[in-house]
């Protein structure tokens, strides 16, 4: 299901939604496991400079770079952490030890990440309603 309004004659829309005479204001697909409606329209005005800044800048990658990153991420969701933990900037052999407390009990670095883990790794579990289903086989 579309609806669209040919009054704004943007042919545009969420995803890869686009090509109807006026602009996509919203999308369903037919069993109804993803829906897109437009709440707001904004005009914004972007500086050149902060559109080609670094920070802004797309990272462009293939489909099987892709695949392989995303792969790696199913296999250990906080590898990311884990090495960031581990790196330090100071030349000199430092040795910290990090703990953090919860709910009353406390846990060392280590702890932390298994449990980070475990709940990234039952998320991706649990999450099965994804737009480009290809991809995340």
């Amino acid at each position: 299901m579309f609806g669209f309004a040919p009054e704004i004659p943007l042919q545009d829309g969420p995803h890869e939604l686009y090509g109807l005479p006026g602009l996509i204001v919203k999308a369903e697909d037919s069993k109804g496991d993803h829906s897109f409606t437009l709440i707001a329209t904004k005009k914004v005005i972007a500086d050149s400079d902060d559109l080609l800044s670094k920070k802004n800048k797309e990272i462009i990658v293939d489909e099987e770079k892709f695949r392989k990153l995303w792969a790696d991420y199913k296999k250990d969701p906080v590898k990311d952490m884990r090495q960031s933990s581990g790196s330090s900037s100071i030349s000199a052999p430092v040795s910290v030890s990090t703990s953090i407390t919860f709910d009353g009990k406390t846990y060392s670095q280590d702890e932390m990440l298994k449990l980070i883990e475990k709940e990234r790794k039952d998320a991706l579990k649990n999450t099965n309603n994804f737009l480009e289903l290809d991809l995340y086989k």
